[in-house]
């Protein structure tokens, strides 16, 4: 994770014991080789090549730093060295590739290249990079002697402690983004927490789902109440389509009632028809195929290269019986909830004000819709790394350091002198989890207001101008009109986009993804974003197709509800 500027003691207790120590939090931009010649770090854990890397890159020799093993733990001394591994992947086919890639692993472990790194590595002047043992090897016997003699007997250590890691499926995943939850919690909200119990959590979290160990009995339980849920989910579906069908053939639109029309205009449907194909054709090409086949892949523990096997409900077993799913399902209704509540409304409060303003209606309307045409990951970072920046130098900080006294009392009272996310009249925005939703929510009503208010303009043309001559006949003011007039008509668009909103907020990633990629403390993880995590970073693409089908499931019953409005609304051509 990225610490942030700011050096502050902090004593706590624990078991009776008192404890005082330094927490490191820093600037965004400031890199670990700064940190380390700065002096901010006392130690740091690497292995022999990325030391001498890091302490290359922050100006500073092995002399200067020093050297020493890993502390003992709880099985005794360790040591840690990076290695690459090199393998011949399983699908290829051809003879002579396979022999090809065999000849490269040799070369590549071999004498004769370890000879090539030496003299490279000698002639751009740094022999600490080369083993010691090759230096010798390769007759470069000086300058074996002017190696430090601590920094010989450092390989030699590391090497005689160092034991081969096995081989563990996600591990990368475990030790960058799943400890960065707890280790995140720990830091900002001080000694409240207990380490002890989030490192269990996030164990518990890292066997289940990505290492994919559970307890017999566990199982047992959720394999049961994930059959009722699949089975409970797949029965209300097809009730649901079911009965919009019935009441459509109950109570036929219009267009189908009138004989009429169906008799003397089959060559006008025809051509309707005929012009739609191409569209319709699209939408089951690149929508409902994939998702036909993502239904089938979510039966299957699926694998891009290899074989995939079928597993059946083991998917949807393994999401309702994590406590992931249903705190990260929490999460994405508070998402929504706030989305609507904060954003909904202002499209169509812009929409009436730009309509009855009087002059520059057109330039207004220009510069509301200037954001539409910026790129959202780049609306996204500008807003990020400019006004919610979580230093002093951020725009929101400046202005609440020029409004708030240089004491910082006002803010003290409100969040607290010792909240640990507040210091000297500025906030640290999508780092407070508490703050973060709200930085990711913002952006987007300030990107959206303007695109959605040109739809609502549209639609505010079609009310017929006798209706409001009639409200101002009966002494109906601006007021008046808007609520006995505008928003009667615009009411079936409201509740189309309101749907239309509510899905999109339940699907959204991309924004949280840039500002917060889920943080802090997990707070804006939502299960689009968990979606995008499962399929691309920890390659569990049967899972994470399992979890798309259970969010489709969840808003099946707004999707129908959609199409009912849809098909009950009449539409004009404003004039």
């Amino acid at each position: 994770m990225k610490f942030y500027q700011r050096l502050r003691w902090t004593p706590w207790e624990r078991d009776g014991v008192q404890y005082e120590g330094v927490v490191y939090v820093c600037d965004e931009t400031l890199q670990p080789d700064q940190s380390l010649r700065r002096g901010f770090v006392a130690m740091d854990i690497a292995d022999p090549l990325g030391y001498a890397s890091f302490e290359a890159a922050a100006g500073l020799g092995t002399r200067e730093l020093g050297v020493a093993p890993l502390p003992a733990g709880p099985a005794g001394p360790a040591g840690i060295m990076k290695a690459r591994f090199l393998a011949m992947n399983s699908q290829i086919k051809d003879p002579a590739q396979r022999r090809a890639a065999w000849e490269f692993i040799e070369f590549i472990c071999g004498e004769e290249a370890a000879r090539v790194r030496a003299e490279t590595y000698i002639r751009l002047g740094e022999p600490h990079r080369v083993h010691p043992d090759d230096l010798r090897l390769f007759g470069y016997e000086d300058y074996y002697e002017d190696l430090d003699p601590e920094w010989r007997a450092m390989y030699e250590k590391v090497e005689r402690m160092s034991r081969l890691e096995p081989h563990a499926s996600g591990y990368e995943v475990i030790g960058t983004s799943e400890l960065r939850a707890p280790i995140e919690k720990v830091l900002l909200a001080g000694p409240n927490v207990d380490p002890e119990a989030e490192l269990k959590r996030c164990a518990e979290r890292a066997n289940s789902i990505i290492l994919g160990e559970q307890s017999p009995a566990k199982r047992r339980l959720f394999i049961l109440i994930a059959c009722t849920v699949f089975v409970g989910g797949i029965t209300g579906s097809v009730y649901a389509v079911r009965k919009y069908m019935a009441s459509i053939v109950k109570t036929p639109s219009t267009a189908l009632s009138n004989q009429y029309a169906f008799a003397g205009h089959r060559t006008t449907m025809f051509t309707g028809l005929l012009l739609l194909l191409p569209a319709a054709a699209l939408i089951i090409v690149w929508s409902y195929v994939p998702m036909v086949r993502g239904l089938k892949i979510a039966f299957f523990d699926y694998r891009l290269f290899g074989d995939s096997h079928f597993i059946g409900l083991k998917n949807f077993i393994d999401i309702f019986s994590q406590p992931s799913f249903w705190r990260v399902l929490l999460i994405t209704v508070k998402f929504v909830g706030l989305s609507i509540s904060l954003g909904f409304l202002v499209p169509i409060v812009v929409a009436v004000l730009l309509s009855e303003v009087p002059r520059g209606k057109y330039a207004f309307r220009t510069v509301y819709y200037l954001p539409a045409v910026i790129s959202p990951v780049v609306m996204l970072l500008l807003w990020k790394s400019m006004i919610f920046l979580p230093a002093d130098t951020g725009w929101l900080n400046q202005v609440l350091r020029g409004i708030v006294n240089p004491t910082g009392e006002f803010l003290g009272n409100v969040f607290g002198a010792d909240h640990p996310l507040f210091r000297m009249n500025y906030l640290t925005w999508w780092l407070d989890p508490k703050l973060a939703m709200f930085c990711i929510i913002i952006p987007g009503i300030w990107a959206h207001a303007g695109p959605g208010s040109i739809i609502y303009i549209a639609a505010l043309r079609s009310v017929p101008d006798a209706h409001y001559q009639a409200a101002e006949s009966d002494g109906a003011g601006f007021f008046g009109k808007l609520r006995h007039v505008t928003l009667p008509f615009l009411a079936p668009l409201i509740m189309i986009n309101f749907i239309g909103a509510f899905i999109g907020g339940f699907r959204a990633a991309q924004n949280i993804l840039v500002m917060t990629e889920g943080g802090p403390m997990n707070a804006t993880r939502t299960l689009g974003l968990e979606i995008f995590y499962d399929a691309f970073v920890y390659m569990k693409y049967g899972y994470a197709t399992a979890l798309g089908w259970v969010m489709g499931s969840i808003l099946i019953g707004f999707t129908v509800w959609n199409i009912r409005i849809l098909s009950k609304v009449q539409f004009a051509r404003a004039g």
